[in-house]
């Protein structure tokens, strides 16, 4: 049985539809589908462990078809059926309660310059006591499916604002700025965050992002 750590857990949302590409980006391309690339770049079962959280069964089975190697990943479906990032966050924030992590990492599904060394980072600011670290550029832009969250008080925000603010409204932002008046965010430079391990924010919204990747070096300052 696989045994878990009981602090860090690292949550994949692979539940939306892209509606801008057609198909679920995280199987773009087809020689080297992106949610292979990202699990090749940030494993490390001695570190933290993985969950994809998808939208049905059918998922899990093709997903589980591209990362075979990788036995102890964990699928779970979306608690609801509306599409929704804050649904899929719900998801994962209820599942890392049951399991007992403190801290997670939420990620999304298209995120192929994503580092290892990145999330250590981030994992070990956190760890200093606070409730969020969430990267911000200097035009005030903020990166919640790159930031890493106290799974309690994360679970706290998320009901809080789905109790004020009707679904359609929410976004991760709104949860955040939740977080920040219950508790501690701290937000960090994500130009630094680059400088140190290269653009981990890169994500896939249209074929043309693909066609960048082509032109983009993989083996990037950060990767492990």
């Amino acid at each position: 049985m696989k045994k878990y750590n009981k602090e860090l857990l690292i949550a994949i949302l692979a539940g939306g539809k892209s509606r801008r590409i057609g198909t679920h980006k995280y199987l773009l391309p087809s020689e080297n589908p992106l949610i292979k690339v990202i699990i090749e770049r940030i494993y490390n079962d001695k570190v933290f462990d993985i969950v994809l959280i998808v939208k049905n069964p059918e998922q899990i089975s093709t997903i589980s078809s591209i990362l075979h190697g990788y036995k102890d990943i964990v699928y779970i479906p979306d608690i609801s059926i509306r599409k929704h990032v804050i649904v899929g966050v719900l998801t994962a924030t209820v599942y890392a309660l049951y399991r007992g992590f403190e801290y997670m990492c939420v990620l999304g599904s298209d995120m192929p310059l994503i580092s290892l060394k990145f999330l250590e980072f981030m994992f070990k600011v956190i760890k200093r006591g606070y409730d969020a670290v969430v990267p911000r550029w200097r035009n005030g832009f903020i990166e919640p499916l790159a930031s890493v969250y106290k799974v309690s008080k994360l679970y706290e925000a998320i009901v809080d604002t789905l109790l004020t603010m009707h679904l359609d409204r929410c976004s991760l932002r709104s949860v955040i700025k939740r977080l920040e008046l219950a508790g501690r965010v701290l937000y960090i430079s994500a130009e630094l965050i680059c400088s140190l391990f290269g653009y981990v924010f890169y994500n896939i919204n249209t074929v043309q992002d693909l066609e960048v990747l082509k032109f983009v070096k993989m083996s990037v300052r950060g990767k492990t």
